[in-house]
């Protein structure tokens, strides 16, 4: 790529050249930035957090292990780096791709820009939004074939990361649901409320019937990993019982489960409790104990 000063061009002409990855900013104060020149419009509620940043870092590094990585946020702050002393200080040149939205940023020099040093920096775009920068040190010849990989390797770990918060904010929206459902009254339950259940995917115009399990160490020991145990138990209760009915619909509070299963016989609750509670002894050596509701014969 060649590198250009921005000169006196045009906003328009200038938008369209750094769109096309044909012009980058090479010294800050030969050129005065237009904060107006390109819209940026809303940005992502999306926001890099230093524990994401630090885990990607880290899983850059052990591919890429001869190249310093920072990882900066939309505000040009270091949130996660190769080097430790980084982190918290403001790099001037990411502040400068998200400003103006740059493809690129070629640094050549430490003393180019505030808080840099040389190295090639990119933006983080998701979703035609740039939430963050990654930056590579080293010369520019040396490191050219590293740039677009990690750009690439940050902006896949980044969306994972997004995916993950996505779904488990829509998982403590249902459990919030979930626990205004079954510790509600019946009379609270009203066309809106059956409205907000279908929005998540949950039906309550069909009849179910309702199981309170419990998952626990026959020995009652209280060790840690004892405790983690019983969770990943929990974990496989509720699969089994997914896996069972496709109407079932589990509530988890802190030492139970909640569990509404489609319409079935006594008989049939029983059986599905049974093999549920075997299932789960051979596999953990842990105990189920359950409670079953009384069937509403009206």
């Amino acid at each position: 790529m060649h590198h250009y000063l921005a000169g006196t061009m045009r906003p328009q002409a200038l938008r369209e050249k750094f769109r096309a990855g044909l012009y980058c900013f090479r010294n800050a104060d030969r050129i005065k930035l237009n904060k107006k020149m390109l819209k940026r419009g809303e940005r992502m509620t999306c926001s890099i957090s230093r524990q994401d940043a630090m885990e990607i870092v880290t899983q850059i590094n052990s591919v890429i292990e001869d190249r310093r990585v920072n990882i900066m946020n939309s505000e040009g702050i270091i949130v996660g780096s190769t080097d430790p002393k980084r982190i918290g200080t403001f790099h001037e040149g990411a502040w400068l791709i998200v400003e103006n939205r740059l493809p690129e940023l070629i640094i050549h020099s430490d003393t180019e820009y505030k808080g840099c040093r040389a190295g090639m920096n990119f933006p983080i775009v998701v979703e035609e939004e740039i939430v963050g920068v990654v930056g590579v040190t080293g010369d520019y010849e040396s490191g050219e074939k590293y740039g677009q990989i990690i750009k690439t390797m940050t902006e896949i770990l980044i969306r994972g990361k997004i995916t993950e918060q996505e779904r488990q904010k829509q998982e403590h929206i249902r459990m919030r649901f979930l626990e205004e459902w079954f510790s509600g009254e019946v009379r609270n339950i009203n066309r809106r409320f059956i409205d907000r259940g279908l929005s998540l995917g949950i039906d309550l115009t069909v009849p179910r019937r309702m199981m309170a399990l419990c998952v626990y160490d026959p020995e009652l020991r209280e060790e840690p990993q004892i405790q983690n145990l019983v969770a990943q138990g929990e974990d496989y209760v509720c699969k089994l019982l997914e896996k069972a009915d496709h109407l079932c619909v589990i509530y988890r509070s802190a030492s139970y489960l909640f569990c509404g299963v489609g319409d079935r016989t006594d008989e049939e609750m029983e059986r599905l409790a049974l093999s549920v509670t075997e299932e789960l002894w051979n596999r953990y050596r842990l105990k189920l104990a359950v409670g079953i509701d009384s069937r509403n014969r009206n």
